[in-house]
């Protein structure tokens, strides 16, 4: 087949994304999930007497368990792709990435098949997070050797 008909039968069956739909979905899921963490934030905030940092690491593992619970019931990829880039924000694609490796080889067995797969897909982030996290403490504390407070 020549190139140009090629083209021209592709072109005729390929859908063009709706760029400005895409741009305002993803828009509204990011500000949602951003409404979502704050309203979490404000209600522990004014009900609890926990301290900032601890409502924070709430507020995480709150988008955490959502994402992987939408993940596990197979919603979390119908969501992804209605609003794309909004809902896949670091903590929740991780999430995500994570739990679908387990989904996936769990009939392997629970050692063989979600212990060994699970850090497939994330082991990359892990790996590349704690040793960037072990470089910067390295020069965190050789700065504070010097007397330079951050």
């Amino acid at each position: 087949m020549e190139e140009q008909r090629y083209k021209n039968i592709t072109d005729k069956y390929t859908k063009s994304p709706n760029i400005f739909k895409n741009y305002l979905l993803a828009f509204v899921m990011g500000a949602g999930m951003g409404l979502l963490g704050n309203l979490e934030f404000d209600l522990l905030m004014r009900f609890t007497n926990l301290e900032r940092t601890l409502v924070m690491s709430i507020i995480s593992v709150t988008f955490i368990l959502i994402a992987s619970l939408l993940t596990g019931i197979g919603q979390y990829k119908k969501l992804g792709q209605i609003f794309g880039a909004g809902l896949f924000v670091p903590i929740t694609g991780f999430s995500n990435s994570m739990v679908s490796e387990a989904m996936e080889f769990r009939f392997e067995g629970p050692v063989y098949g979600v212990g060994s797969r699970v850090f497939s897909l994330a082991g990359s982030v892990i790996t590349y997070g704690v040793g960037a996290s072990f470089i910067y403490g390295v020069i965190y504390y050789i700065l504070t050797l010097f007397g330079v407070r951050m």
